[in-house]
């Protein structure tokens, strides 16, 4: 027989067996029979089929015979399978509420369950992810992992031998409290107090001599500290560091209690962001200490890297003030003399990035000199470098900012212009650094300036899969370019930034609506300030005004009183007389009509000011 109509009949008996276990009688199962009921659930494990695997063992716990019959093994061999899925699968592929009350009836039929079983079921909700504390089913998530450890000491107290929990069970539950605060609210808020009720329970099964395999060690530890330093509770972490200390010596050193860099470090990431004034002297102070006791040897294999420093310097940088940045420099110099001798002192990335963010509110020309420097050590190959667009907006920002350099544009460029080139992965090119580097050049008020920001306007379109200009991008152009005069070219700028309306899908930059309208109001305005001044040296300047106030009423651009009165002021300079050809009366007549439906649409004209700009238009025809 070919096989695969041998693999097909075998398929076929399997699911005859699972059949008759599930339609079979209750109690008509045969001793031979439970043979084979364990043989279906072990390959239905197999294959993935966990909903219908729990289906045969609930058939199978209804048996009067289970509690001899049902062995534990076939449940574990589900519970395992299931377990591996989720963490292959990254999602819960069965709700894990319904395999604890599975597994709390096949208890009450005298099954009795083993350690490990409840060990996958808390690993399993320690990797889910759990918006809320419970579902339709009950409990999730660390709360059900926290009732599971319950119901183990609850065995054990009894003297269980296969249920004894350990400190790696608390630790698990640790997890799955440190990974719920980190997706949810209702978590984090929970989790600091309930994972140290859970280092304290730990502590007192350990004193109360529950055995060694219930001694508090440096995970459990390592993991309370987590929770609180990502709050920023520095003087918890401290005390919790301080204690594991305490113990360690107390306990005669043990291995499992010795503090690693880890340790340390979350110490230091907990006052980097704490709120205490005091934050970044306590930081530096840990720091010395660890400095101490790797010069001592106090405690093995305790290594200052590189990483620790950036905590310090980030900590200080947070005050924020010139005293602040110029001990976050000293430390940084400290660094490098440390790192003639010391490989893991060098800086790194992170130690250059905390260094242009301490000096980028103070001194942009330090911070730029920083960046430079980086990127020469990046090129000799003694540090790498990966940028973003944050890091480089702290710089271009800087720099734009900056009332003391000089060539703020022509810096901003440079910087941006290296990033877009560099050969580095994590930068993306960002709207808002153009937008800033745009600016600056337009401040400078030149036409060599503005026609710089119009190059990089047209550069950003090399960019379009993933960037889009927004109205930030041109109105510095457009008003930059009617000031200086060139007002035809501001209004074909402004008249092509209308005509691509779908320009702001890709941006994650748009302005609000609200301040897009009274951009365009502005911007519109400020091109028919220029054509105003205009009027004495180009006869088209009224009539050009007169179409571009229309043009703003076919674009669904909001008016003022001003937008009229710049136009009107055009043609009253130009001469009355002018208004000559049939189009000349019928643009007239249609400003009338606008100022009419501009009123009744709520536009902010006051009725003495429609009344007296009615009338003076109307003037012109006489």
């Amino acid at each position: 027989m070919p096989k695969q109509y041998e693999r097909k009949s075998n398929e076929e008996k399997m699911r005859e067996s699972v059949d008759l276990i599930l339609n079979a009688p209750i109690g008509s199962l045969q001793p031979n029979s439970w043979l084979e009921a364990h043989k279906v659930i072990e390959h239905i494990a197999e294959i993935e089929k966990i909903s219908e695997a729990f289906r045969i063992l609930d058939r199978l716990a209804k048996e009067p015979t289970a509690k001899t019959k049902l062995s534990h093994d076939a449940i574990y061999t589900v519970v395992q399978k299931w377990f591996t899925m989720c963490h292959h699968q990254k999602k819960m592929v069965f709700p894990p509420m319904k395999v604890w009350q599975n597994i709390e009836a096949y208890e009450k039929v005298g099954i009795i369950m083993e350690s490990r079983t409840y060990h996958r079921i808390i690993e399993a909700l320690a990797i889910g992810k759990f918006s809320k504390p419970s579902n339709k089913y009950g409990p999730v998530g660390p709360v059900l992992a926290e009732k599971i450890l319950e119901r183990m000491m609850e065995k054990s107290s009894h003297s269980n031998p296969v249920v004894r929990p350990s400190t790696y069970t608390f630790n698990a539950v640790l997890v799955a409290w440190q990974n719920a605060a980190s997706r949810s609210s209702w978590a984090k808020k929970e989790a600091p107090q309930r994972s140290l009720a859970l280092l304290n329970k730990l502590k007192m099964l350990y004193d109360a001599r529950w055995g060694p395999e219930l001694s508090p060690d440096k995970d459990v530890y390592r993991r309370v500290m987590n929770i609180f330093a990502h709050r920023g509770e520095g003087d918890q972490v401290e005390a919790l560091l301080e204690e594991m200390y305490e113990r360690y010596w107390d306990e005669g050193q043990p291995a499992n209690l010795v503090p690693t860099n880890s340790h340390f470090s979350l110490v230091l990431f907990a006052w980097s962001k704490s709120d205490d004034p005091s934050a970044a002297e306590r930081a530096n102070q840990i720091l010395e200490r660890m400095l101490e006791m790797e010069t001592s040897g106090e405690i093995p294999g305790l290594q200052v890297s590189a990483f620790c420093f950036n905590i310090v310097m980030i900590c200080m940088s947070r005050a924020r003030t010139k005293e602040a940045a110029l001990e976050v420099q000293k430390l940084f110099e400290r660094m490098l003399e440390l790192a003639k001798t010391d490989k893991a002192k060098k800086p790194v990335g992170g130690t250059y990035t905390a260094l242009i963010g301490n000096w980028s509110s103070f001194d942009a020309a330090k911070a730029e000199e920083v960046f430079w420097t980086w990127k020469e050590e990046h090129e000799n190959g003694k540090c790498g470098m990966k940028l973003d667009s944050r890091l480089l907006g702290t710089l271009i920002a800087g720099c734009y900012k900056s009332k003391t350099i000089p060539d703020t544009a022509e810096r901003c460029d440079r910087l941006l212009q290296y990033a877009l080139g560099a050969d580095l992965k994590t930068f993306e090119p960002s709207v808002v650094l153009f937008n800033m580097t745009i600016n600056a050049y337009c401040r400078k008020k030149t036409m060599g300036g503005v026609e710089r920001a119009e190059e990089l306007l047209r550069q950003m379109e090399d960019y379009k899969d993933i960037l889009s200009p927004t109205i930030f991008s041109y109105v510095p152009i457009i008003q930059t370019l009617a000031g200086l005069g060139h007002v035809e070219r501001a209004e074909q700028l402004l008249l092509e930034w209308y005509s691509s309306e779908g320009r702001n899908k890709k941006s994650n930059h748009s302005p609000s609506m609200k301040m897009k309208k009274r951009l365009d109001t502005q911007t519109f305005n400020s091109l028919l300030r220029a054509w105003l001044s205009k009027t004495k040296i180009n006869p088209e300047a009224a009539a050009r005004a007169e179409e571009l106030l229309l043009t703003m009423r076919r674009l669904g651009v909001r008016t003022n009183a001003l937008s009229f009165q710049l136009a009107l002021q055009c043609r009253q300079r130009a001469n009355h007389d002018s208004i000559q050809t049939t189009r000349d009366w019928e643009r007239v007549d249609d400003i009338v009509s606008f100022l009419y439906d501009e009123y009744k649409s709520g536009a902010p004209i006051k009725n003495d000011t429609l009344v007296k700009m009615v009338n003076d238009w109307s003037v012109l025809k006489i």
